[in-house]
């Protein structure tokens, strides 16, 4: 997957789950220096940690627009 791509995409255009998680793992790695492998568990409510990947694919996004892809 290409991070940068991911995160200057056109907004129109839709960002699967497994891109959401792709740009978090890649963000923690860089901010924290851990590696973690995020994933949504089917056993606990689906659409409260959808919510959670959105706002942490968010806030991720907008730091690498901010820090590392400025136009």
């Amino acid at each position: 997957m290409n991070l940068k791509e991911i995160v200057t995409r056109d907004k129109r255009i839709p960002v699967i789950e497994d891109e959401c998680l792709f740009v978090i793992k890649e963000y923690i790695k860089e901010r924290k220096g851990i590696d973690v492998n995020p994933v949504i568990n089917l056993d606990t409510s689906l659409m409260l940690q959808y919510q959670i990947m959105n706002r942490l694919f968010l806030c991720a996004s907008n730091w690498y627009l901010e820090n590392k892809y400025k136009e």
